[in-house]
């Protein structure tokens, strides 16, 4: 017999968040999904004693979900990045949480709830970064297994030794953490060129040369308009080079960039914002604008 499967998850944690009037929900077996219908209810509400008994007795080896909002009055950051100066980054620009849990890659901190909307940051691939969690979402809490794993979820202690010490986060950390575009700009890191290379025929050896005019970088970011063929042909296969469309831009890649070099076209679209209409993609924040335009103008 796997004790592991008759060790009881749930049933051992819940009665304690109960306790102290925290929303905690049951999740699928050793996974992440949530079991009752209707769960971002207890958002700002606890589930009634008898649905608390019933879960704790039909699910007790089952996984253990926090639901994060009023009624507990927790929200988390979500680090879901392993790259690690990405991660210091971030942890740099966050206050100092007691608490931290650690899953497959990266790490969730816990802060007071104070109706901060949730927020997504995603790289040019459509990954995830950092994400607020808030209002109507769930986390799930230690010992619970990860899915990815099959190893329990681990935190540094016990959420409810220090939920009354948890700080509170600043009402604009979103534009805080977008706001690395603008440090990178204020370091002289950002640089526009009315374009790359002359004429009509794509030439590596002429783009990186310009270039190599205006930085001489290790890693450097592009940014050049989806129909300038001249820049994509020239500098596609360059490995130090890393191209985006203005519609693509994200903080990730430019901290994963030393210098960002904007074609003065690519430029012009990122600061106009996102485009209007069907297909239409999320190109740049009202705080990474800003943040261009100053260093720009």
């Amino acid at each position: 017999m796997n004790t592991r499967e008759n060790t009881p998850i749930f049933g051992a944690i819940a009665p304690t968040y109960f306790a102290k009037k925290i929303s905690v929900i049951p999740l699928h077996y050793h996974d992440k999904i949530p079991i009752p219908t209707g769960w971002q209810l207890f958002h700002d509400q606890l589930p009634t004693p008898d649905v608390q008994a019933g879960w704790i007795q039909n699910y007790s080896n089952c996984n253990v979900g926090v639901v994060l909002g009023k009624q507990s009055n927790l929200m988390m950051i979500d680090i879901d990045t392993t790259d690690d100066a990405i991660q210091n980054l971030l942890l740099k620009l966050l206050p100092p949480s007691p608490w931290q849990r650690v899953g497959q890659k990266g790490m969730a901190l816990a802060y007071q709830f104070t109706g901060i909307k949730n927020f997504k940051i995603k790289d040019s691939t459509g990954k995830m970064i950092v994400e607020a969690l808030g209002t109507k979402n769930q986390l799930v809490l230690p010992p619970s297994v990860h899915p990815g794993t099959g190893l329990p979820y681990i935190a540094n202690c016990n959420l409810l030794d220090v939920i009354d010490q948890l700080p509170v986060l600043p009402e604009q950390i979103e534009s805080i953490l977008r706001g690395a575009l603008s440090d990178r700009a204020r370091a002289d890191r950002v640089h526009v060129v009315t374009g790359l290379v002359a004429g009509e025929t794509p030439s590596t050896k002429a783009a990186l040369a310009s270039l190599r005019a205006v930085t001489e970088a290790a890693a450097v970011l592009v940014v050049a308009e989806r129909g300038d063929d001249l820049v994509w042909m020239s500098l596609r296969n360059v490995p130090e080079v890393h191209l985006l469309a203005p519609d693509q831009l994200n903080t990730y890649d430019v901290l994963c960039s030393d210098d960002v070099v904007f074609t003065s076209g690519a430029l012009e679209a990122f600061l106009a914002g996102p485009t209007k209409g069907k297909g239409a993609k999320a190109v740049a924040t009202s705080t990474e604008a800003e943040a261009v335009a100053s260093f720009a103008g």
